[in-house]
């Protein structure tokens, strides 16, 4: 029986596969044949790809270690990352301990001068003025520290926040990604949204 065995095709690894090559969440799903509402939720709750999906998938896993591979052995390009010049000295990927590459640099008020790196390999990103790495946070979505923030009872996940029908942060609702449940903060509680 272990002979048959197949390793099942999550989506964490078409999330990385995605980073790595860049590609919006609607580029990958119309590869995959999903539509892209599917695909973010089998994100979200990293679900295991559905048969029907696992070509595009794969097809999509190829294309990214591809350019990880291009961009390891790819001098031009390596060099470029590699070899600029930084006020610091360069640290390494937190996650895989990759080489990390410099894509650009700003200035920000808040943070002053600062570089934004990426690793080729796993398709972390990161930004630093001083060495010390600091994870970039994806654009969009509403997981910041947010006050009053409740964990769904059921599913033990911390809910994101519904918009909002007001301005006041008392009637703000709560929605669980895995069960589409939505809840209000009494008291410390998750209460059920009517």
């Amino acid at each position: 029986m272990q002979g048959n065995h197949v390793e099942e095709l999550r989506f964490s690894k078409i999330r990385m596969a995605r980073r790595v090559l860049d590609m919006k969440g609607r580029v990958a799903a119309g590869i995959m044949g999903m539509s892209p509402r599917e695909l973010s939720r089998g994100e979200r709750i990293d679900a295991v790809v559905p048969r029907q999906y696992e070509k595009g998938a794969r097809m999509l896993l190829n294309f990214s270690e591809r350019i990880r591979g291009n961009a390891e052995s790819s001098s031009g390009w390596q060099s470029r990352g590699l070899r600029a010049m930084l006020p610091f000295k360069r640290f390494r990927c937190v996650r895989c301990k990759g080489r990390v590459h410099v894509v650009g640099s700003k200035y920000s008020a808040r943070r002053g001068e600062h570089w934004y790196f990426k690793c080729p390999r796993c398709g972390n990103r990161f930004w630093s003025n001083n060495g010390k790495p600091h994870a970039v946070r994806p654009k969009g979505g509403n997981w910041g520290s947010l006050r009053n923030r409740v964990q769904c009872p059921d599913c033990r996940v911390d809910c994101s926040a519904a918009p909002l029908a007001s301005n006041s942060i008392a009637t703000r609702k709560w929605e669980c990604p895995k069960c589409r449940k939505r809840y209000r903060n009494i008291g410390g509680r998750a209460v059920l949204a009517g």
